[in-house]
């Protein structure tokens, strides 16, 4: 029994913040660390003062009763949240515009029924050196309704509807204590132990969020998570000072006639193994992403035409192809 007034984690002030989503199939987050596992990525920058909401509606119904009686009972309702995010980072793009087709570099945005659906995380920091974690355990429909946009930034309001399980266990929370050699859990809940976590950290495949333990950078970039493992392509936008090339997509055609061998296509200095003339668009993306090209997508059906997106330079070597008209592959 609480017999003080007692100072909850909710009272302490908050240092830092982050909402994080996974598209794909399989979420994980560290029970030991809070280190995320592949295929989460960031939402991007909140303002300063931004708050986070969350709605839990519990529905009621009275029925009068003789007497002056009455009896009340009672049904979980709907459970949504919301959070402002600055636009410009490719979650809220993906979710502001979910049906886009990316073809040739040009967008095309289709207004469908289609929403976004992810895990949604959220991480909190208290300046005490405590770190919250908050998980929903079933994909959330994801929407965003105005984009307003002036001089200055201007934040978007994402709306969070959250779904219960078939459990009614509708949300994961931990918290750790971050103290100057590592992360100490403090409370547990349901999360899950990361297989191989050191390697994954060392890959770039898992990171600790910016969110969550203050000086603690990415070690992958939100657009070199292969589809497989999150669900989506999102749509990363370069800044033109930068200095880098803008990426147009590439045709690759192997010639006429082909009918063994093998091939190599190489995507901004990186270069696949040895290719059978009837492989497919996925099949190149595997091994282009083996070979270093994170952030290549290749699609195609078995012989080709392949188109490659995500590369500012695309060659392919057919030295090693069989029966065809020649072994000159074009790229265009």
């Amino acid at each position: 029994m609480a017999q003080k007034r007692t100072e909850g984690l909710n009272i302490r002030v908050l240092e830092d913040k982050e909402v994080l989503m996974h598209f794909g199939e399989n979420p994980a987050i560290d029970i030991k660390t809070g280190t995320f596992g592949p295929g989460w990525h960031s939402a991007g920058l909140e303002p300063n003062d931004s708050t986070w909401n969350e709605t839990r509606n519990v529905d009621s119904n009275k029925t009068p009763l003789t007497g002056g009686q009455s009896a009340t009972s009672y049904t979980a309702g709907d459970v949504t949240g919301s959070v402002d995010l600055i636009p410009g980072s490719p979650v809220l793009d993906y979710i502001e515009w979910p049906d886009t087709v990316n073809q040739d570099s040009v967008l095309y945005r289709k207004h469908t029924n289609e929403v976004a659906q992810a895990y949604v995380a959220r991480v909190h920091k208290f300046q005490s050196g405590v770190m919250g974690i908050k998980v929903s355990r079933e994909k959330a429909n994801l929407t965003v309704a105005d984009r307003n946009q002036g001089n200055d930034p201007t934040a978007h309001t994402l709306n969070i509807d959250y779904i219960n399980g078939d459990d009614e266990v509708m949300f994961e929370e931990n918290y750790y204590l971050i103290t100057e050699d590592a992360v100490v859990k403090v409370e547990k809940k349901i999360f899950q132990d990361i297989d191989n976590l050191e390697s994954k950290i060392a890959s770039g495949d898992a990171f600790v969020p910016q969110g969550g333990e203050k000086g603690v950078v990415y070690v992958k970039e939100t657009d070199e998570v292969a589809k497989g493992v999150d669900g989506v392509d999102l749509i990363n936008f370069k800044d033109p000072k930068s200095g880098e090339t803008a990426t147009v997509a590439k045709t690759v055609t192997l010639p006429s006639g082909v009918s063994g061998g093998t091939f190599t296509i190489t995507a901004d200095g990186h270069t696949t193994a040895a290719q059978d003339y009837n492989a497919t668009g996925a099949t190149i993306q595997a091994a282009l992403r083996t070979a270093g090209a994170t952030g290549v997508t290749v699609t195609g059906k078995a012989g080709g035409p392949y188109t490659v997106n995500g590369a500012s330079a695309v060659t392919a070597n057919g030295g090693s192809l069989e029966g065809g008209s020649s072994t000159t592959i074009t790229v265009k």
